[in-house]
């Protein structure tokens, strides 16, 4: 139907004005009724049917609607919907009983409203057909109703109609509405930040903040001014193009700073955080904006500052850094490089504080930040230290923490490679020690002479604990041994900065005398100025009791190399001569009885001829050991030949290699030959080494050889193919009478002074021998002489 198109509240008031219309009917009817006749009753009929067909759909209408509907009538609900029994929980039958009042779905808060809208029913007074109140459903909840009413017939008499909307979800939208802008204005107002509304170039809002910023009221720049009026003509332009932007959605929201122009024109430096908005119903811009010159100031204030520290610590040897909460650290000057081998790109890229110490460290490390973070005392500063290479060092690092606006955001601290302290540290630690445990007394005294120090050696020979003479000269320690003179020799010495070294007889605590020799000198500071004395003494008393039992015993050793020496001068004399009788006898003899004897008893004057030279060889070394270790023996240094030297020995050695079949050669393999030595030394000591080579060679060869060592020494070997010499010997083979097989039952001759005078022979010349030897593959005795060319 046509009319179920119209909206609810036509059809309300439709319905309304036909139950006005069926009243003036019916009083119409009521007058006529005594001329009525059968055409009035037709329309009689008519008009009924017409208003039950109107009825009819006023209660298809309630029942359909969304809207709470009811007729009141003699204090009661005649009539309700399915809304409204929704909206207030209460069915038909519950309105209907006798126990039920219309009051009952009225809040405490509204009960008042409505007795007033009765009273002033009843006394005809205009009342507003629309108003709220507060409802209260059957399960106890209070519900913002708005009602619409109107006075209809209901049964042909008066009643009310009424409409009740639901409208608590829109109050609370409305209060929180009218909350949030009072909260928005109290905020606004109150805020120390500027605030500004802008639309089509004017200030459609500013609060108190944003006025006072640029110098004007509120008055001055609301609806009155724009952008344009606060802005330089030069940041205006970069304004205008950020407002364009978010007019035109190509941003939504930008921050940004421009210089502002206050009323004053004061250029001013300005932040802004400004967004799109609708603004009655129109595009604008909203945004916040603060004055940040002094904040602008201080920033350049503090990039003066930075760049300033930032040079210092440039010019620092430690190693200068800062690191933010992370850890991660954010500067470092180019000693930091320089120490860690880091590049600047390494920092750049990110490096944390944990990779520049060892793993062993980062615990210690994170606890001692936090530590600084709490401004806490810390004890362990130390740390070891990891460079980019692998290397360790040990490290002292202090730190403070970094806050801006009273907010901690990072640490600074300086690093100081320690590894020259610390080694300094452990030779004074081991200086330390020496000195305490040192067998010598070592005292160190003011440059007064009072003491400062005494070591434990000071008093276990003194018997003077240290607390008793510190403080006290020396003095108390002496005996009067020492002459004034000698003490002021002493302090001459030590005031012109030198040492001083002598001896003193001194008393102990207990009253025994004991000898010391000292060794004084002075202590400098940097700039060359003594500062205190170091004494550092020795206790000599037995030292001078065994000086003086030697001397007796030199004497004695004098006395009796005296004697030894006359007796073997005396010796010699007694045994050569008969010996050199003998073998003058025996050659006599042997040339007399030449082809007389037999074979056998020819041989006989070869051995007496052997056994003769081998008594008056041995008595000749014997005798020359005795001269060497009483030191009589003379030699006397001169330019010598070797070559022409060992040229003549190999002629003696001839007949001694021919007749066991050993080839014996001489190569000389250099034309510099020459050497400052004693000619007679140097025979003895090849005739000893090249003899002992044939000795010792049963087979094969003997080769002497010269030759150039290097630019400044001669080198002559002595090499056999005998039966060499053993490891275990080696070390005692130029001892005295030494040999490596003793005994009766021993293959080879000798008393074993041979090679223990060469050695003494070479040490008198300053040359040097050196061996090479394995047993039965021979033997090597290279002589080294300085060359004399």
């Amino acid at each position: 139907m046509n009319k179920s198109a119209k909206t609810k509240s036509e059809l309300i008031d439709e319905l309304t004005k036909l139950q006005r219309k069926v009243k003036r009917l019916e009083k119409k009817i009521s007058t006529q009724k005594n001329y009525s006749g059968k055409s009035s009753k037709d329309k009689n009929e008519n008009l009924e049917k017409s208003f039950h067909e109107k009825e009819q759909n006023y209660k298809i209408l309630i029942e359909s609607s969304q809207d709470a509907i009811y007729v009141f009538q003699d204090e009661k609900f005649v009539l309700v919907n399915p809304a409204w029994e929704k909206l207030f929980g209460y069915t038909k039958e519950e309105l209907s009983s006798n126990n039920f009042n219309y009051m009952d779905v009225i809040a405490p808060s509204s009960k008042e409203i409505i007795k007033n809208r009765f009273m002033a029913r009843d006394l005809n007074l205009p009342l507003a057909p629309r108003y709220e109140l507060q409802g209260k459903t059957k399960d106890g909840r209070i519900i913002d109703i708005e009602v619409n009413v109107s006075e209809i017939y209901w049964n042909n008499r008066k009643a009310i109609q009424g409409i009740y909307r639901d409208i608590t979800d829109r109050k609370k939208t409305e209060e929180a509405l009218l909350e949030s802008e009072n909260k928005f204005r109290k905020i606004s107002e109150n805020s120390l930040v500027g605030i500004y509304l802008i639309q089509d170039g004017i200030f459609k809002y500013v609060n108190p903040r944003l006025a006072e910023i640029f110098g004007y009221t509120t008055e001055e720049l609301t609806n009155k001014m724009g952008p344009i009026d606060v802005t330089p003509l030069d940041s205006f332009k970069k304004v205008e193009n950020n407002i364009s932007k978010r007019l035109a959605g190509l941003t939504e929201s930008m921050h940004y700073e421009f210089q502002g122009l206050t009323k004053n024109n004061k250029i001013i430096d300005v932040e802004v955080y400004g967004s799109r908005t609708t603004y009655l119903g129109k595009l604008a811009v909203i945004g916040t904006l603060l004055d940040i010159t002094e904040r602008k100031q201080h920033e350049n204030i503090l990039q003066d500052s930075k760049k300033k520290f930032e040079d210092l610590a440039e010019l620092l040897p430690q190693t200068v850094f800062e690191i933010d909460l992370h850890g991660k650290i954010t500067f470092a000057n180019k000693s930091g490089f320089h120490i860690f081998k880091y590049s600047k790109e390494d920092f750049e890229k990110g490096i944390s504080v944990f990779q520049i110490l060892i793993p062993s460290e980062h615990k210690k490390a994170a606890e001692n930040l936090q530590r600084v973070l709490r401004q806490e005392k810390i004890e362990e500063k130390e740390y070891i230290a990891l460079k980019k290479d692998g290397k360790t060092f040990p490290a002292l690092v202090f730190t403070s923490p970094i806050f801006q606006d009273n907010v901690p955001v990072g640490w600074r601290g300086i690093l100081i490679d320690i590894s020259d302290r610390k080694q300094i540290e452990e030779e004074l630690r081991k200086l330390s020690r020496a000195v305490e445990q040192s067998p010598s007394t070592i005292m160190i005294t003011n440059i007064f002479g009072d003491l400062e120090y005494v070591n434990p050696r000071f008093t276990e020979l003194t018997g003077y604990e240290a607390k008793e003479v510190i403080g006290r000269n020396p003095r108390f320690l002496k005996t009067g041994h020492t002459s004034p003179n000698e003490y002021k020799d002493l302090w001459d010495l030590l005031a012109n900065g030198k040492k001083w070294r002598g001896e003193f007889h001194n008393k102990k605590k207990s009253g025994e005398l004991f000898w010391e020799s000292a060794s004084i000198s002075p202590i400098l500071d940097a700039n060359g100025k003594i500062t205190h004395f170091l004494a550092i003494k020795e206790d000599i008393t037995e030292k001078k009791k065994i000086e003086k039992e030697l001397i007796k015993a030199k004497e004695k050793a004098e006395e009796s190399d005296k004697l030894k020496s006359e007796f073997l001068a005396q010796m010699s004399h007694e045994i050569r001569s008969p010996i050199n009788v003998i073998l003058s006898y025996n050659s006599f003899l042997r040339d007399e009885l030449d082809g007389k004897l037999e074979s056998y008893l020819e041989s006989s004057f070869t051995s007496i001829d052997s056994a003769g030279k081998r008594l008056l060889r041995t008595i000749d070394l014997i005798l020359n050991m005795a001269a060497l270790q009483s030191g009589y023996i003379e030699f006397q240094l001169s330019q010598v030949d070797l070559s022409a030297n060992i040229s003549g020995l190999i002629k003696e050695f001839e007949y001694s290699a021919k007749m066991k079949n050993l080839e014996l050669s001489f190569e000389k393999r250099t034309q510099k030959a020459e050497v400052i030595a004693d000619e007679y030394l140097v025979s003895e000591i090849f005739q000893n080494l090249i003899g002992n080579a044939i000795k010792y060679t049963d087979e094969g060869k003997v080769t002497v050889e010269i030759y150039e060592c290097d630019e400044n020494s001669i080198c002559i070997d002595v090499k056999d193919s005998g039966i060499g010499i053993s490891d275990e010997y080696l070390p005692k083979l130029f001892l005295p009478f030494s040999q490596e097989e003793t005994g009766y039952s021993r293959k080879f001759e000798g008393n074993g002074l041979g090679l223990a005078l060469v050695k003494k022979y070479i040490e008198l010349i300053n040359a040097e021998i050196k061996v090479k030897s394995g047993k039965g593959i021979g033997s090597v005795f290279t002589v080294i002489f300085k060359s004399s060319i």
